[in-house]
């Protein structure tokens, strides 16, 4: 899908059922435990395709709430999360080679933090479960990856994004259990759109002329 934020032409690929980590199993909100579709296997192949065959400058990655959860990584043999050292280790590599990839394909990477929120709070439509929202130790871990995944790689190719600074500051619904709005959709939008824009104007090697 393709429409143009204030200048900029925007690809989405949205697979809200999968993460972007490599896993063989995951765990829901109910602590169940299933292996993962067949259709996530490929969901970050199909992220470097769509990547090439826009030709694009940069890609903004949002964590998934898959990605914050208790899962089995691929190749693992148990289910772990953040906070766990071996865990963390092999999902900052995992992040690394996706970033890695797409700078290949001349492609800049904006990735965002999760922003923290009341899980236990609201229905399906609340803003903490539709924005992929997690508690503070979750966040602060992943946090710390991203930084570490920038410091392995060229500068200028990989700039964290922080959404959960941003969300905590604008977005009180995060924490009462609200529904995700209209307002409250376009808000966030156009803050994502401005760091893109921030990033472009700021960094040459988001000029297309570069390529």
């Amino acid at each position: 899908m393709g429409h143009r934020v204030k200048g900029l032409t925007v690809k989405t690929k949205i697979q809200p059922d999968c993460g972007t980590l490599k896993t063989a199993g995951r765990e829901d909100e109910s602590g169940g435990r299933d292996p993962t579709p067949p259709d996530c296997q490929s969901f970050r192949q199909s992220i470097l395709d769509a990547a090439k065959a826009n030709d694009v400058d940069f890609v903004v990655v949002l964590p998934s709430a898959w990605d914050l959860r208790p899962v089995k990584l691929k190749d693992a043999t148990n289910y772990a999360t953040w906070g766990d050292p071996a865990f963390e280790k092999a999902a900052q590599q995992q992040m690394l080679d996706l970033a890695r990839q797409l700078n290949d394909l001349k492609a800049v990477v904006l990735w965002a933090n999760p922003a923290v929120g009341a899980l236990e709070k609201g229905g399906d439509n609340a803003v903490a479960h539709k924005i992929a929202a997690t508690d503070d130790n979750t966040a602060k871990r992943y946090s710390d990856t991203l930084d570490k995944v920038r410091e392995s790689l060229p500068d200028g190719n990989f700039w964290p994004v922080d959404m959960a600074t941003w969300m905590a500051n604008n977005q009180p619904a995060l924490k009462d259990g609200s529904d995700l709005t209209d307002a409250l959709k376009t808000q966030f939008g156009e803050w994502l759109a401005k760091q893109a824009y921030f990033q472009y104007e700021g960094n040459k090697h988001l000029r297309p002329a570069t390529k």
